[in-house]
């Protein structure tokens, strides 16, 4: 007998119907690549799934180049190092770039990119911008720091989202 996948306390949790009229369905950028030389390609099968659009954190290395990365260093655990403290030479070739993900992917959905900070913003919206006249319009913009997205209204027509843990809502 199956039973029916159980959410939080054991229930069944409610199905929402989008306020959009559409659901917006995003595959994570880390999704698997059949080659990891070439992180991108998983992008295509996720596509071919159904996915209306990717998702990704966005870092900039030390010499201020965006790349799509799920965490803030890269190497063996003996040898990580931070994002930050390398230049885009120096990163191996699965991190990829803002711009590579945006240049393959602009004509077909969304982009959910998570941004930590002002200067990563400024980053990300000029290779947005420099990529499509109409990319911009379907950009989503995270950040768990409302702060940050309420100085980026005035900066941009993406669509910003609050992206908070579950443990930094308010309880009452």
């Amino acid at each position: 007998v199956s039973r029916p996948a159980t959410g939080h306390h054991g229930r069944v949790p409610p199905r929402l119907r989008s306020l959009h009229g559409s659901l917006e369905t995003f595959a994570h950028v880390a999704a698997a690549s059949p080659d990891p030389e070439r992180p991108l390609d998983g992008l295509d099968t996720a596509r071919a799934l159904g996915a209306s659009g990717i998702d990704g954190p966005v870092r900039l290395t030390a010499d201020g180049v965006s790349v799509v990365h799920a965490t803030e260093s890269v190497g063996s655990r003996l040898r990580r190092k931070s994002l930050g403290s390398l230049s885009r030479s120096q990163l191996p070739p699965t991190v990829p770039l803002l711009d590579d993900l945006c240049r393959r992917h602009h004509s077909h959905g969304a982009l959910l990119l998570d941004v930590p900070d002002d200067r990563t913003l400024e980053a990300v919206l000029a290779v947005i911008r420099a990529t499509s006249d109409t990319l911009e319009a379907r950009v989503w913009l995270c950040s768990p720091v409302v702060e940050h997205l309420m100085g980026w209204r005035e900066r941009t027509t993406a669509r910003l989202v609050h992206q908070a843990r579950i443990n930094a809502l308010p309880t009452s």
